[in-house]
């Protein structure tokens, strides 16, 4: 009983110093992680910024190219911030609950408070708690009215599997993950080059489970336990860069580009880590620091709201050369920054603060009223009125 007891406090105390270590380490990266977050988020924004210019075609294919390389940024972020999970031994499942809950603050909560703060801003004329509740529910769910919130929901499903994932993978071995991330990507090759495009077959390889996007999520997790990146971090991002000018050049001079030529394309996917490492090797000055952080901390709002604030600001500011373009995006960015920054420290902080000191069971009650509000409720008026149309 007591070589029990001492085995146990002795793996506590490991694990406290791995924890240390890895504080220690996520402390000096902090402002290339922010860096990455802020980049991300600009080109996101730069995405949706249509202008009224041509710099010919390639050379358009190239930013667009290099735009979009945001989606693949965040997934590799998110992959290594999420999958650090570390289930308590003495208690599981309350390392278990501390995950998911800190999640929900962090994803669901200013998902579903964003929205609601959207559809007052958009839909004025609303009469009723019933209508704003059936139209918060189709602001927050998926649809061709949202194309932009796809990625939240991906995430939520990564991050929800994360904790098992990232306990598996601390299990295998370098070898073992370097053997994974190589058959990854032949599948990668196989589904999008291959059978989906070429010749068409109908041979399925869709019971591979690390396909598409979420490759890219669990590639966070590769890029920091695979020490080949980091030997060999100069030859990535040349690598990098040369996957971006051939899908560039897949799209602008080939007739019909393949599939995820600009999203889950392996080819795609190496430009994306080769852009990661190169932003996470890039100086940054002490004095950037705290403003990197400060935006980075907003992103996600930024996220939820820049589409509103597009519109806005579109109605003030012509785009017709790069630099107009320029201080679109910018002012785009500055102005959600200050609407996130007024909501989180006014509401969404005070209030996940309050929350997270609380019982497990006001915690329950508090997301089973969310739950309630903003989807069982709302799915029962949309099926009485579609009841009383019909």
């Amino acid at each position: 009983m007591f070589k029990l007891t001492y085995n146990l406090q002795e793996t506590r105390k490991q694990r406290l110093y791995d924890y240390m270590d890895t504080k220690q380490i996520t402390t000096k990266r902090n402002s290339h992680l922010d860096l990455i977050r802020v980049i991300a988020m600009l080109f996101v924004i730069a995405i949706h910024t249509s202008w009224e210019y041509s710099l010919g075609i390639f050379p358009e294919v190239l930013i667009r190219s290099t735009l979009f390389t945001a989606n693949g940024l965040f997934f590799l972020l998110s992959g290594h911030l999420t999958l650090n999970f570390e289930e308590d031994e003495l208690d599981p499942a309350s390392s278990y609950r501390r995950f998911y809950w800190k999640k929900y603050c962090s994803l669901i909560l200013p998902l579903v408070f964003y929205c609601a703060l959207l559809v007052l801003y958009s839909e004025r004329h609303l009469v009723g708690p019933g209508t704003f509740m059936t139209e918060l529910f189709w602001k927050i769910l998926p649809s061709s009215r949202e194309g932009h919130i796809w990625f939240i929901y991906s995430l939520i499903a990564y991050v929800m599997a994360a904790p098992f994932i990232s306990v598996m993978f601390k299990h295998i071995s370098v070898s073992g993950l370097r053997l994974l991330f190589g058959i990854a990507i032949v599948f990668e090759i196989v589904s999008v080059m291959l059978f989906s495009n070429i010749i068409e077959s109908p041979f399925t390889i869709t019971g591979w489970p690390f396909l598409g996007w979420y490759f890219y999520f669990l590639s966070g997790y590769f890029i920091y336990n695979l020490e080949s990146f980091h030997k060999k971090k100069v030859f990535f991002i040349i690598l990098g860069g040369v996957c971006l000018l051939i899908t560039s050049s897949l799209i602008a001079f080939v007739d019909k580009p393949l599939e995820g030529t600009n999203d889950t394309s392996p080819v795609y996917l190496f430009a994306c880590i080769g852009l990661y490492l190169l932003l996470e090797s890039v100086p940054v000055p002490k004095f950037l620091n705290k403003p990197l952080e400060f935006i980075a901390s907003h992103a996600y709002a930024v996220y939820l709201i820049h589409i509103e604030v597009l519109v806005f600001v579109r109605k003030t500011i012509p785009i017709s050369t790069p630099l107009s373009c320029l201080a679109c995006v910018l002012t785009i960015a500055a102005i959600s920054i200050a609407i996130a920054f007024i909501c989180d420290s006014l509401i969404l902080r005070p209030v996940t603060k309050r929350l997270t000191k609380s019982s497990f069971k006001i915690k329950a009650a508090f997301v089973a009223a969310v739950t309630m509000i903003t989807v069982i409720i709302p799915i029962i008026l949309i099926i009485i009125l579609r009841a009383q149309q019909a």
